[in-house]
């Protein structure tokens, strides 16, 4: 835990953090952001990768702490499609997570994928999918429409919604 991590930065002042510590740190539901911060503290760098962040929103548990203080560490990290997804289908830090990643999103074709995600979540996914839908105006396909009907947290109204508020489409009440 974190106590073996102090001894070791205590005692060892050219510790390589690697990746995939980073990576395992942002996936530790305990003890994660407390790892990190004390890198931080011991002014290590940290080459964050997509990897990470998508571990990070993996983590329900203190993932979004997490993933604020790996964002700030590196600002250059692309946010993979899959790591959107990740966030996307986190249903306790799902939301804020989305809105704290888009702006690094840079794909455009990994909508129907996150809207996946987003229709697995069942107290933030239409609430996502509004978000979404209202920052970058992506294409609604049939495969996100069947992946919300096929979602039990997704219902009739809500479709109807994602698709008025999608440009191109519209339908009546």
């Amino acid at each position: 835990g974190i106590e073996v991590m102090e001894l070791l930065l205590r005692y060892c002042n050219d510790l390589p953090i690697t990746p995939k510590a980073i990576e395992r740190a942002a996936g530790n539901r305990q003890y994660g952001e407390e790892i990190i911060n004390l890198w931080q503290k011991h002014n290590k760098k940290l080459d964050v990768s997509p990897h990470a962040i998508q571990k990070a929103a993996l983590n329900q548990n203190i993932g979004l702490q997490v993933m604020k203080l790996l964002l700030r560490s590196d600002k250059n990290t692309p946010i993979s499609d899959d790591a959107m997804e990740a966030a996307a289908a986190n249903p306790y830090h799902g939301f804020p997570m989305v809105k704290l990643m888009l702006p690094r999103w840079k794909s455009s074709d990994g909508w129907e994928q996150v809207f996946c995600g987003a229709s697995r979540n069942a107290p933030m996914g239409v609430p996502i999918m509004k978000h979404l839908i209202s920052q970058r105006k992506p294409p609604i396909s049939s495969d996100i429409i069947e992946s919300c009907a096929w979602s039990s947290f997704v219902d009739a109204d809500h479709i109807i919604t994602l698709l008025n508020a999608a440009p191109g489409t519209a339908l009546g009440p």
